[in-house]
């Protein structure tokens, strides 16, 4: 799997799990963000949804 979705009380806490890939978002990736979001959005116990990134450099930067 490409993301870790958890439920910590009233959070979800979304990580894209590819540092290999500084986190970037492919394909399988995108799938599962947009299944993990939908997740979020029907569990109406959850007010706060927080997406990091594994790994030391948690995201590949913009290019500029």
């Amino acid at each position: 799997m490409a993301i870790t979705f958890e439920k910590r009380d009233k959070i979800a806490l979304i990580t894209i799990n590819r540092p290999e890939a500084m986190n970037s978002i492919d394909p399988e990736t995108s799938e599962e963000l947009g299944k993990a979001w939908m997740e979020f959005r029907d569990d109406s116990n959850l007010w706060v949804g927080i997406l990091t990134g594994a790994g030391t450099k948690p995201f590949r930067p913009a290019p500029i």
